[in-house]
């Protein structure tokens, strides 16, 4: 036996067998036991409120009503595991019949120190052990009925033994209109959505998990759910909000692809025309003017040209035709296609190999259409100096190098070099 102290509250009157009770209680060592005497029940609830106890032994004399129950002490007393101390000969009956509540009882007139400090210490491990598993349901209580899911237990016939809370709250079904009754809606599989009606006739998105399980001693489901109508109307709504957003992209990419031919046909025609104008006229004035046509028109087809490309990058209607191709040739070929540009600026461009072979794997017409978006650019912002195209081989990697004397791009804006439509210079004030 444990050697922990027990203090023991004896409510019983002044009398020789008592006084022959206190002796052995107080001759008991294992475990050691102290105790107070009071000789009525309200001088003993006195004492409980005022002083804590492990056990309270109570003589049956003081309590002629106790057959019908704990209750009927005073609050501070029937908190207490319960020892009677009585006379079986005379009060057989509470000995048969102990009310629910209470742990034992002693022979008040022949009960040894031996026989009460093992009574004494199995009821109160009794009493500890039945207000831990209190403890317990009380805990687990608390947690399903704070629990946001609904949780159900049903029997076999699919009839609710169980609800908590949220279960009532989610389906805006009263609990005592669910307990006995069917649970309403079918079993699907573990975290299978099901659509069901409320209370209400609302319609649900319910989540719902089962599980078998024992249930006061019948085979039984645990049944928990979840309202996700909110998350699945979002969801929903996303997925048509995505759709749309990819309908209306479509629908961009062909509107710019067929404004792009649309425009490309007349303005090829006005660019042929202006040329052959522009060969036929002797008057200077008129010449200067045929070159700004045939200049604005070039500039504006090769704008055109840029946004059909990327209308169809967006589309991915672009299929790179890869093969072996001399890089610094494809160099020389688009930095001669801009030698006009760059002969009007007075700006000389300069292709410079380094290395023995600079032989790749690519599409010689797009790697051509990056250089000359990149030589151009390096014409466009340099006003004087040079562009250099340098292309350097160490035998395994091929790079390429645009580099100008002109006024560059600030850091901070490197960022959003990338970013479609956005460009460092913005304005009515800019330059390009």
């Amino acid at each position: 036996m444990s050697s922990e102290a027990l203090h023991i509250l004896l409510a019983a009157p002044a009398s020789p067998d008592v006084d022959g009770l206190r002796r052995s209680l107080a001759s008991c060592s294992r475990p050691p036991l102290t105790h107070v005497h009071a000789t009525s029940l309200r001088a003993a609830a006195t004492r409980a409120d005022s002083e804590s106890f492990d056990l309270l032994m109570l003589d049956a004399r003081l309590a002629p009503d106790l057959s019908e129950g704990l209750l009927s002490l005073p609050a501070a007393l029937h908190a207490l595991p319960v020892v009677v101390a009585l006379d079986p000969r005379t009060e057989g009956h509470v000995a048969d019949n102990l009310p629910d509540g209470v742990m034992d009882y002693v022979d008040r007139t022949s009960s040894g120190s031996h026989a009460i400090e093992r009574i004494v210490f199995y009821a109160s491990r009794r009493h500890a052990g039945m207000r831990s598993l209190r403890e317990a349901e009380e805990q687990l209580r608390a947690i399903v009925e704070g629990i946001s899911d609904g949780i159900t237990i049903i029997d076999q016939d699919a009839t609710v033994l169980f609800a908590n809370p949220a279960a009532e709250a989610i389906l805006h079904r009263p609990l005592v209109e669910m307990l006995g009754a069917p649970l309403g809606f079918r079993l699907p599989g573990d975290g299978e959505l099901i659509e069901v009606l409320s209370h209400d006739h609302d319609p649900l998105q319910l989540e719902v998990r089962a599980l078998d399980l024992r249930w006061e001693g019948r085979d039984a489901t645990l049944v928990t759910f979840r309202d996700v109508t909110a998350q699945a109307a979002l969801e929903e709504n996303l997925r048509r909000t995505k759709e749309e957003a990819l309908r209306i992209a479509n629908l961009k990419t062909a509107f710019l692809a067929n404004m792009s031919h649309e425009l490309r046909m007349p303005l090829a025609s006005i660019i042929g025309f202006a040329q052959l104008i522009r060969d036929g006229l002797e008057d200077d004035e008129f010449h200067e003017f045929a070159e700004s046509i045939i200049s604005g028109g070039n500039r504006l087809l090769d704008t055109i040209n840029s946004v059909l490309d990327l209308t169809r990058l967006d589309a991915d209607a672009v299929q790179a035709q890869s093969r072996l191709v001399e890089a610094s040739a494809v160099a020389r070929e688009a930095a001669g296609m801009l030698g006009a540009l760059s002969t009007r600026k007075g700006l000389p461009v300069e292709v410079e190999r380094r290395g023995e072979d600079d032989t790749v794997f690519a599409d010689p017409t797009i790697l051509r259409r990056i250089l000359n978006n990149l030589i151009g650019n390096a014409i466009k912002f340099t006003d004087e100096g040079s562009v250099t195209v340098r292309v350097e081989s160490d035998g395994q990697v091929v790079q390429i190098h645009v580099i100008d004397t002109g006024r560059g791009i600030a850091r901070e804006f490197i960022p959003e070099l990338f970013d479609e439509f956005t460009q460092e210079s913005s304005g009515f004030d800019r330059s390009h």
